[in-house]
């Protein structure tokens, strides 16, 4: 089973996402998390939520 992240990294990416009301997508939320993720690892976090 894939690794999904943890809690605190679940959280960070859930307020980004709120705090973009009108949309911010996958790339704008790789802008915001940084390198520390990549763009496979960030569907299967939000796959999970």
């Amino acid at each position: 089973m894939p690794k999904i992240g943890s809690p605190e990294e679940l959280n960070q990416i859930v307020e980004l996402i709120a705090g973009h009301p009108d949309g911010i997508g996958l790339e704008g939320l790789l802008h915001f998390v940084g390198s520390g993720i990549s763009r496979r690892a960030l569907q299967r976090r939000l796959a999970a939520r």
